[in-house]
């Protein structure tokens, strides 16, 4: 594969509609990109969910297809004569500029740059389905008693996650909270209130989540080291 440089470029460019007349659709193309080690280079395009109507073309510069290119100012940013089309090309700007920082970062810190991704990739990983893999690994050496309350806390956590899915990138001292505010003022038909030695297990449940997940390098703080010793 490879090696990218610092010939890739990110450029905003513009797509003409083909049912609105004078109506064109914000971009971002980065050539070249070379990926999944195939050796040919190739062009990439970011479509944005902005579109501009009142472009101001430039007279003194044409397309290879005899068509006048779009007007910029200094900084490259597309000029539009409308103060909303202005901000759309703004925002094209400014995304274009995060994703040509991101490919100078890849070809300056090759290194630095893989191992941030690769963090950044573990730190995806769903919480709920890791839970049942400290649970598993546990298992045959917890009492009935102490399996019981992971049990629970496995039950209580999926209802506090719900259909939000939550990765490990996510949680932090404040989630953490969440869920301790959750299991405080949980009530359901069965349970009124949950007794404060049930709070406290789970609690620690979760904390031994997060140990467990630091120690597989899996986050790289740990955010217990945020909250105060659980006592009793």
């Amino acid at each position: 594969m490879k090696t990218p440089t610092f010939k890739t470029k990110c450029t905003v460019r513009l797509q003409k509609s083909k049912t609105i007349e004078n109506e064109f659709y914000l971009f971002v193309e980065v050539y070249p990109v070379y990926e999944n080690n195939h050796a040919a280079p190739k062009r990439k395009t970011t479509f944005l969910n902005r579109v501009v109507s009142s472009v101001v073309w430039d007279t003194k510069k044409t397309t290879r297809g005899g068509n006048h290119k779009p007007k910029r100012n200094v900084e490259g940013v597309i000029q539009c004569r409308s103060k909303a089309d202005q901000q759309s090309a703004l925002f094209a700007a400014q995304v274009c500029t995060v994703m040509q920082d991101e490919y100078n970062k890849k070809a300056l810190f090759p290194e630095q740059y893989k191992e941030q991704q690769e963090q950044y990739a573990r730190e995806q990983i769903e919480i709920l389905p890791y839970i049942q893999e400290v649970i598993k690994k546990r298992q045959t050496t917890l009492t009935s008693g102490t399996m019981r309350v992971w049990a629970n806390f496995f039950g209580k956590y999926q209802e506090f996650e719900g259909k939000n899915r939550l990765t490990f990138g996510e949680m932090n001292r404040a989630k953490i909270e969440e869920f301790t505010a959750f299991i405080a003022n949980y009530k359901s038909k069965k349970v009124e209130k949950l007794a404060a030695n049930s709070q406290k297990g789970m609690i620690r449940c979760l904390q031994a989540v997060l140990n467990e997940a630091y120690k597989d390098e899996i986050i790289t703080f740990n955010p217990n080291l945020a909250m105060p010793v659980i006592k009793g």
